[in-house]
């Protein structure tokens, strides 16, 4: 507000106590003057630069603005009244690495003579601009149309062409993204249902310089600073938190690729297991086939050690736990591990968008359909879910650690109260399924029982057949896991 009085009035009736500044400065000139006044509050501004002729952004903004525009699904962010500025920021931020963060302007003459050049082509043009017009056509690049036959087939490719017929999709998984699909359908040049080549995107994956800045704003910026990251919030999606970050002139971010669509509740799931055993080969045949938890909407897999599973996904790294024995039912004292492992998924900060937070055993069958369906009623509420009346007494239900489900404010809760569950509870000789639920309910938690959630044969049984159930635990090989999840689900 106070950069507006300034353009509007201060620079108009006091010249001299604005020295530098004219009614002509940009937004961002004058944000600049005051942002060295530190009383003024105002941060320093972002470089920009609005193209002009010698800029290579130039042409592709007049082009956009004389016939692209014509065109408004290949543009969904602009419309037919889109300034010069609006679309030069547009192709920013879609990556055009030639084309920088424009300046704000209320400088009506600064692009006057681009709007004489700009007007819509009149009837009796030369053919010879017909024929560039078009072939410049032919060649941008543009995400596909909403509703397009060409939105349609990348879809189907990336929900079931890809699984059923891989040979289809050359280089391609079930994990790739929309814009390389959209590239391969381009590349196959179908003359009744084109599909325009995609523009360059990049979403940024674990172990890049931008997905550590990413986390970080979803992790703790945009809580600290909102002022930086208006238009988001604690929730926002990792692609928006990376676009934002992109059309920041010293970024280390791509523009990201297209958001996949998510289902209802919305699930990120992650496993951990050992670098040694049959649990790595056992993911490893899930990952290929996307079952299992690779059908959440995003997933991690963690370990003792960090390992390719693909060429797309490789395990995060947990650090070494020191105090790890038999608990007091018998079973691996492994809450210090499951402690650290939680760390590694806040540090990871993809949990945050989410509905739902899963922890799925390797060897538990999980049909993730099932799941949305046994969760979509306690969506939203600070809850986590029992799983298991094996016994009637103090103490049951409880949650099974084969498969544990948090809601999104439960697992919030869990990281704010974490340390004080550490302190104050007698955790060493449990499980770290007993220490979650107790910890929990120690921060305030509430718990939902759903006995057919889970057919755990260290409960009350797994019957594939079932029909109802979303979980069947355990089933340790490849062959006896395939068999009960086809079960499951023909």
């Amino acid at each position: 507000e106070k950069v507006i009085e300034i353009k509007k009035i201060g620079v108009v009736q006091h010249p001299n106590k604005y020295l530098g500044l004219s009614k002509d400065s940009s937004f961002e000139d004058v944000q600049e003057y005051l942002s060295k006044d530190p009383s003024s509050n105002c941060p320093k501004p972002c470089s920009c630069h609005t193209v002009g002729k010698k800029d290579s952004c130039y042409e592709h903004v007049v082009w956009a603005q004389k016939f692209g525009l014509k065109h408004l699904d290949w543009y969904p962010e602009l419309s037919a009244t889109s300034t010069f500025e609006d679309i030069q920021a547009y192709l920013h931020r879609q990556g055009h690495s030639e084309c920088p963060l424009p300046c704000t302007t209320s400088n009506e003459e600064q692009h006057g003579n681009l709007r004489n050049a700009t007007k819509a082509p009149i009837l009796g043009e030369e053919p010879e601009q017909h024929k560039q017009q078009q072939a410049h056509e032919d060649t941008a690049c543009r995400k596909a149309a909403p509703g397009s036959q060409c939105e349609k087939d990348i879809k189907f490719a990336m929900n079931r062409g890809v699984i059923d017929h891989p040979e289809w999709y050359s280089g391609l998984t079930k994990f790739s993204t929309f814009e390389e699909f959209q590239s391969v359908i381009h590349q196959n040049d179908n003359p009744k249902h084109p599909c325009p080549k995609p523009c360059e995107c990049h979403t940024s994956v674990r172990g890049e310089d931008c997905f550590k800045h990413v986390a970080w704003v979803i992790r703790e910026g945009i809580e600290k600073q909102p002022t930086w990251y208006q238009g988001l919030n604690t929730r926002s999606r990792f692609e928006d938190v990376q676009k934002r970050l992109q059309e920041d002139t010293t970024t280390l971010c791509k523009a990201p690729c297209t958001k996949v669509e998510w289902g209802s509740p919305s699930l990120f799931c992650f496993s951990v297991f050992r670098s040694q055993g049959y649990e790595v080969d056992l993911v490893k045949s899930q990952v290929e086939k996307g079952a299992g938890i690779f059908e959440c909407d995003e997933f991690a897999v963690l370990s003792d050690q960090e390992l390719p599973i693909t060429k797309q996904i490789k395990t995060l790294r947990i650090p070494p736990a020191e105090n790890v024995g038999v608990s007091k039912d018998g079973t691996a004292a492994n809450t210090e591990i499951f402690m650290k492992a939680w760390g590694v998924i806040w540090t990871d900060a993809k949990w945050r968008a989410h509905d739902w937070v899963i922890k799925a055993d390797p060897d538990a069958v999980v049909i993730v359909s099932r799941l949305r369906d046994h969760l979509r009623q306690y969506t939203g509420q600070n809850i986590y879910m029992k799983n298991c009346q094996k016994y009637y007494g103090p103490g049951w239900p409880m949650m099974f650690g084969s498969l544990e489900a948090f809601t999104n404010q439960a697992i919030d809760a869990y990281f704010k109260g974490a340390q004080n569950c550490r302190k104050n509870l007698q955790w060493q000789a449990w499980g770290e399924d007993l220490f979650m639920g107790n910890c929990l309910d120690m921060l305030g938690v509430q718990a939902a029982f759903d006995e057919h959630i889970i057919g755990d044969n260290v409960c009350k049984g797994a019957n594939c057949y079932d029909g109802v159930t979303a979980v069947y635990h355990p089933f340790k090989n490849a062959e006896m896991w395939f068999q009960c999840y086809n079960q499951a689900t023909r």
